[in-house]
């Protein structure tokens, strides 16, 4: 018979399962507890949060969200780190793929992005992507310099003819 805290556990990691865009099983064996704090807060900048529970309630829990995939019984083995990205999915795990490579560790396992299942590569390669904010930063850019070529334009044909007027004053030997 499971005890209550168990349950508890298996329930809020269901929950953030089902409420988080994206989640990620990592294995952070080797790291100390100084560098573990020190990934939580980069993690948890971003609008993430890091975890350490029992694979046997993540597998329950997963399985509380209809994931009963095999590649997840297979991979929640050791010690494992979940990952669940509330805010923005690429921001929390291009902090975590950032102080891996800073650290060594902790080394990607499997993660879960709108229902699908993601490979370690699959992850890296999503961490290289912008996050949202850049995103938006660039679309705003984009969409602005058509004005700006357009304002600047209209303004040259003004600052031509200042230029032209001057050129005349000057060469008629007018004073500056």
């Amino acid at each position: 018979m499971p005890s209550q805290k168990k349950i508890f556990a298996v329930d809020n990691l269901a929950a953030q399962i089902k409420d988080a865009k994206a989640v990620i099983f990592t294995d952070y064996r080797g790291l100390n507890v100084a560098q573990m704090q020190k990934l939580r807060q980069a993690v948890r900048k971003v609008g993430g949060k890091l975890e350490v529970a029992k694979n046997t309630l993540l597998k329950i829990a997963l399985e509380k969200n209809t994931i009963k995939d095999p590649e997840f019984q297979s991979v929640l083995v050791g010690p494992t780190a979940t990952l669940f990205a509330e805010k923005d999915e690429i921001a929390s795990l291009k902090a975590l793929v950032t102080f891996a490579k800073e650290h060594g560790l902790p080394k990607l396992k499997i993660g879960l992005l709108e229902g699908k299942i993601l490979s370690q590569n699959e992850l890296e390669e999503l961490a290289l992507l912008p996050s949202h904010l850049e995103l938006v930063t660039r679309l705003i850019a984009l969409l602005s310099s058509p004005a700006y070529g357009l304002i600047n334009s209209l303004k040259w044909n003004q600052a031509k003819l200042v230029l032209t007027i001057k050129s005349l004053k000057n060469s008629k030997g007018g004073d500056s």
